[in-house]
């Protein structure tokens, strides 16, 4: 496994707002061996786009009425303070890493259309949205896993994977944000996850379901924590190259 570009600072604080996709992403940060250089994460989740309830109370992301979320650790609390946070990771929420078949009947401006559309449908947007009212912190965005496949035939991301990846880059940077695609080294033909990735799965509470899933697999969308520590390289090597001053994003707009 590749060496981490640890120039991050190792008092900073990020977030990672998802849904039961990151579960992937906690459980392979847990089998890390930290050495002190890292910086410290704060988990929130919700099944589904339930995250795209988050309301904007100020600085403040909070879920109305008796919702709760699932935060580790339990300490981070029920509510986001956009900041208290020097950047951002998020993760599924709506987001597909490859679009829907349309047909070969529609042209390529209405297919942009389609998938812009549906981007600001997601989670994803709308957090993205809300943060941005109130802070420049850096923000990383990543999509749903790629559905698992059920042999290999090749390896590596085909075209149609690599042309959305450049309108979601495009759609998440009019926002100031970084989308960060699926590692290469998971994709198999052309448009599916390896399905090496898709064995030993469990929910955020470990030993639980993954949104319904049986506990260890059992769906193809899911991934586990292997998956999830590859996606976690990705996001915080995206940052580092981003070279985010520790200072400058607790000061939020300011600066």
């Amino acid at each position: 496994m590749k060496r981490l570009c640890w120039e991050l600072s190792a008092d900073m604080l990020i977030c990672v707002l998802g849904n039961s996709h990151s579960a992937a992403l906690k459980h392979g940060w847990d089998t890390k061996v930290l050495t002190g250089s890292e910086p410290e994460l704060h988990f929130f989740s919700k099944k589904g786009q339930g995250l795209g309830n988050l309301q904007l109370d100020g600085e403040t992301l909070r879920l109305g009425g008796t919702e709760n979320l699932q935060s580790f650790p339990e300490a981070a609390g029920q509510t986001v303070r956009i900041s208290r946070y020097d950047a951002f990771i998020l993760h599924g929420l709506g987001l597909r890493a490859v679009p829907r078949d349309m047909g070969a009947h529609f042209s390529n401006a209405c297919r942009a259309c389609a998938v812009a559309d549906s981007i600001r449908g997601t989670a994803a947007w709308s957090l993205l949205n809300s943060i941005r009212e109130v802070s420049k912190a850096p923000v990383l965005v990543g999509s749903t896993p790629l559905r698992a496949a059920e042999r290999v035939m090749s390896r590596g991301p085909g075209e149609e994977m690599r042309r959305h990846t450049r309108t979601l880059t495009a759609e998440f940077g009019s926002l100031g944000a970084r989308f960060v695609p699926q590692p290469d080294s998971t994709v198999v033909n052309g448009r599916e996850t390896d399905p090496v990735f898709n064995h030993g799965v469990y929910g955020l509470k470990k030993g639980a379901a993954a949104d319904g899933a049986e506990a260890g697999g059992g769906d193809r969308v899911h991934m586990n924590p292997a998956y999830g520590l590859l996606m976690m390289e990705a996001f915080l090597d995206a940052l580092s190259a981003m070279k985010p001053a520790r200072v400058s994003l607790r000061a939020g707009l300011t600066g």
